[in-house]
């Protein structure tokens, strides 16, 4: 559960998760070259009426119970002082700006994700977000940086 002081942070947390999640979700654009159309320009087209899929209402409130699951777990095992990080706080400890510099150091994205919760990993890799549990670090390193 997420405290009081920590909810703005963990808002941006998590629409940074939401963006990451959505972007390795969603086909990537091929190149799309436009058909020089053959035949009459101006020829009849039959209308078709589109069809609603109600399983579209149904997978965004899945995608977005997932995003919400995964935010938490994530967050919750973050250190304190990654959690509750403000421009305010870095300008009262200029030791949180180096630690927390960005781009963040590998040991410090492996130290973070050693404390992250096994299941975190294998819902990612369920939902084919990360290929292997070892790629957990390259999977946060943009959320991470994104929030700090």
């Amino acid at each position: 559960m997420v405290q009081d002081d920590e909810i703005a942070s963990f808002e941006v947390f998590q629409d940074s998760v939401s963006t990451t999640v959505i972007a390795k979700l969603a086909p990537s654009p091929k190149g799309s070259r436009r058909r020089v159309a053959k035949g009459r320009k101006n020829e009849i087209k039959p209308v078709v009426k589109a069809q609603t899929n109600d399983d579209d209402g149904d997978d965004a409130r899945e995608l977005s119970d997932f995003v919400e699951f995964l935010a938490e777990e994530i967050f919750a095992s973050l250190p304190s002082d990654l959690r509750s990080l403000s421009y305010a706080a870095i300008q009262d400890d200029p030791s949180l700006k180096t630690k927390y510099e960005v781009p963040l150091a590998t040991s410090l994205l492996i130290a973070i994700t050693d404390h992250l919760p096994p299941t975190t990993a294998d819902s990612l890799q369920t939902y084919a977000l990360i290929p292997d549990s070892t790629d957990l670090d390259r999977f946060l390193e943009p959320i991470l940086e994104s929030t700090s």
